[in-house]
């Protein structure tokens, strides 16, 4: 993940939504197929602070925001 922020282009519109389709197709393949763990992930945000870190970061909120990232890159 750190050598692709690396080198991703963020001023190359077009490349940039490359890289958040990528990231929003592989978070999707990821809740098709182990969605139990996503929603155990989910229920964890309610116990502590790191489940709550973990769920925004690789999870369904992650995912939401990728997918608003979409719609706002679109836009512009």
């Amino acid at each position: 993940m750190r050598k692709v922020l690396q080198d991703v282009k963020v001023s190359d519109q077009a490349r940039f939504k490359q890289f958040v389709l990528q990231s929003k197709f592989r978070m999707e393949g990821r809740i098709s197929g182990g969605g139990h763990s996503v929603a155990a992930a989910r229920l964890d945000v309610k116990l502590n602070s790191a489940g709550w870190v973990s769920e925004q970061l690789g999870g369904l909120s992650y995912l939401e925001y990728l997918r608003g990232l979409e719609t706002r890159v679109d836009e512009d």
